[in-house]
């Protein structure tokens, strides 16, 4: 019957029924009843591929399809049974099948199949396999037909008659033997157990399954618990591990002839591959301990330096008040305020007034830089012009004096100590200019050093010198110290522990060209404080 809407490879063609027929397609299932074609791929994902053998029970209860690649559907009232390599078949390619009683004869590309078709989808299903081995002539079959005496194969090489009712299957499962263990491509004796370093991790293991009939071409199961549970096929004789981890393994192995028939005891070998030291519990413990300790003593250590930094800060801020304290000295004060009286009292109120706006100045940026640790360049010279300017002023212009700053350095935004300068100027007016009868001056300096994290400054008089000041102070003041001095330096000690860097001062006496003294030179490094 011809119908030009559909365009079918048929492969094998079935009577289902009286008038159906059932047709195995490149494309799936199909039947044609009544002159009409209808597509059961459908029915089943299984029947939507390429169909290359269908058979039936005489009352149509079963029905068997082979296919292309998927292996066999078998098809019940109400059941749908798959059958592959999995369960035990040759191959996946169907070839051709057969029914002979309760028998079911599966012929693939790769040799022959049986099974009892009664126990289809339960436990006690096995699957008998032939090959060459048992006497085809060729393992791939184009065609199979036959009754319960004879099955006739068609193959490529010729026709095999099997009388299969002489045939008698192998009752004994086929032993299995471990007769090679190698470890780092080094051969080891073959015994139960072994235990290797964590780098001797490369294992190779051979078998042998003993059959004759099967003459060497069994199929092995195995496994390598602690890697795995699942088993796994092969038709090697032996297998490699490479890289294994550290562990406990359990090697099993077992053959399984064409039968199906499977050892019945696996063969096995332990070993133990141990973990690095590193991975080692006591190692760990120890590492942990260790790490335990030093972080302890981090800590420790931690808290003394940090406690250590409190006291010198807290020393720091002590001194720092007591140098405010010296730039605030209530004899200056007085001094000071005398001056400006002695103006009112003169009536000028002209140098009364500056004399007074100056003073007001001095002590507000004293006080303000008193409340931090650094202050800006720039409000520290401020606060030492006023103080200079008040001072020449009170000793009608004895002196003269000129500050100098490096045009390198950004006064606004460099931060060093407060009062740490002042207390030398003081020194250079009243232990060295005030005892001389010439016009004096006292120059003060600041730049920068080499590697940019302090200021040098360098204060220089020219007055009597360090030497007679301290011959003059022997005579009238045994017991007297310059307190502000000594302040600063203590201050300069404590930063030097804190900050970690070298700050010092150093003082030069200067001689005329007979050798007089003609002058101090005072150079003090100050830190830069970010």
């Amino acid at each position: 019957f011809l119908d030009d809407g559909i365009e079918l490879r048929v492969e094998t063609v079935t009577q289902h029924g009286k008038s159906k027929l059932l047709l195995g397609t490149t494309s799936g299932l199909w039947q044609f009843t009544d002159r009409k074609f209808e597509y059961l791929g459908a029915l089943d994902p299984m029947l939507k591929n390429r169909i290359t053998s269908i058979v039936t029970t005489k009352n149509d209860e079963i029905k068997v399809f082979g296919t292309k690649g998927f292996g066999v559907l078998v098809l019940t009232n109400d059941t749908a049974i798959y059958l592959n390599s999995s369960h035990g078949l040759t191959s996946n390619s169907v070839t051709s099948l057969l029914i002979t009683g309760n028998l079911l004869w599966i012929a693939t590309n790769n040799g022959l199949n049986c099974l009892d078709l009664t126990k289809v989808g339960t436990d006690e299903m096995r699957i008998l396999m032939f090959s060459k081995q048992h006497g085809l002539i060729s393992n791939e079959i184009n065609q199979i037909a036959g009754n319960q005496e004879f099955i006739y194969i068609a193959t490529n090489e010729g026709l095999t008659v099997f009388n299969h009712k002489d045939y008698r299957p192998v009752n004994d499962p086929p032993p299995i033997y471990i007769n090679g263990f190698t470890v780092m491509e080094e051969d080891m004796p073959v015994r139960t157990g072994y235990s290797f370093r964590h780098n001797q991790n490369f294992i190779s293991i051979r078998f042998t399954g003993i059959s004759y009939r099967e003459a060497g071409n069994l199929v092995y199961k195995y496994r390598l618990k602690g890697l795995g549970e699942d088993w796994v096929s092969t038709t090697n004789s032996q297998v490699e591990y490479a890289f294994l981890p550290s562990g406990k393994y359990h090697f099993e192995v077992m053959a399984v002839n064409s039968d199906g028939l499977m050892s019945s005891q696996p063969a096995i070998i332990s070993f133990i591959i141990k973990p690095p030291i590193w991975k080692t519990w006591w190692f760990i413990t120890i590492l942990v301990l260790a790490a335990s300790v030093l972080a302890f003593l981090f800590y420790s250590y931690r808290i003394k330096q940090i406690r250590h930094e409190a006291v010198l800060r807290n020393d720091i801020s002590w001194y720092r008040q007591q140098s405010l304290a010296r730039q605030m000295d209530p004899h200056f004060v007085f001094n000071t305020l005398n001056s400006i009286q002695s103006y009112i009292i003169k009536n000028d109120r002209l140098s009364s007034s500056q004399y007074l706006t100056k003073f007001s100045r001095l002590m507000r940026l004293m006080l303000n830089n008193s409340q931090q640790i650094a202050v800006p360049l720039n409000d520290e010279v401020s606060a030492l012009n006023i103080y200079l300017e008040l001072e020449s002023i009170r000793f009608q212009e004895k002196f003269e004096f000129y500050l100098n700053i490096d045009p390198v350095i950004e006064p606004e935004v460099c931060y060093i100590p407060a009062f740490l300068i002042q207390p030398f100027i003081e020194n250079s007016i009243w232990h060295g200019i005030m005892g001389i009868d010439r016009p004096g001056y006292i120059h003060v300096d600041l730049k920068l050093n080499e590697t940019g994290n302090q200021v040098i400054c360098t204060v220089e008089d020219n007055g009597k010198g360090r030497a007679q000041s301290m011959a003059e102070k022997a005579l009238n003041d045994k017991n007297h110290k310059s307190l502000g001095v000594s302040i600063v330096e203590s201050r300069l000690s404590l930063l030097n522990s804190l900050y970690g860097i070298e700050m010092k001062i150093i003082y030069t006496d200067l001689f005329d060209k007979q050798g007089n003294p003609a002058g101090t030179r005072v150079r003090i490094n100050l830190p830069i404080i970010l």
